[in-house]
């Protein structure tokens, strides 16, 4: 089994891609880097959002108690990055979605994401309240607050959204940039 772009579509160096399944609510990117095609599966979404998501509460002080739940079939390296790397732990749940939901509702902040890109985020109740009632005193911390309850309302909770998922990709990645 190769990875390659889907079949009649020639990729552009740099260019990001999106593609869902039939029923849209599974997402992966890819995109060509120096002419090799690179898949960027519900792993990497799962780190990019983990990341963007601790950076953010702690920028706000905010404290969070945010993990990642994956199964055994994700990739070992995410998880080694994760853990040591962005320092959050990780959940490892038997395949299947409602296997991940339940583990990540464990955490204030559950971000779940099988490899084929089925996933979410979930946010406790008293997580959204301490997002909602934070009050911090520079500009910075506002701003990185506002980013945070930005994104609390364009996540959909609700697993197999991956429209959802994809606008909150592209939204982290645009503020990234």
């Amino acid at each position: 089994v190769q990875q390659t772009a889907p079949e009649g579509l020639a990729l552009r160096e740099g260019q990001r891609y999106a593609s869902f399944d039939g029923d849209a609510d599974r997402l992966v990117y890819y995109t060509s880097v120096g002419g090799q095609f690179t898949l960027l599966d519900g792993d990497r979404i799962a780190i990019l959002l983990a990341e963007f998501i601790s950076a953010k509460a702690a920028a706000a002080g905010v404290p969070l108690n945010i993990g990642v739940v994956q199964t055994a079939y994700s990739n070992g390296s995410s998880t080694a990055y994760i853990t040591q790397k962005l320092k959050l732990p990780v959940g490892c749940a038997k395949t299947g979605v409602k296997f991940l939901h339940h583990m990540a509702q464990e955490y204030d902040v559950g971000v779940y994401f099988e490899a084929n890109g089925h996933g979410t985020v979930l946010f406790s109740g008293p997580a959204l309240a301490a997002i909602a009632a934070a009050s911090p005193g520079d500009a910075a911390a506002q701003a990185a607050l506002t980013d945070l309850r930005a994104l609390v309302d364009l996540i959909n909770q609700t697993v197999g959204d991956a429209i959802s998922d994809l606008l909150v990709v592209e939204a982290i990645l645009a503020h990234m940039h």
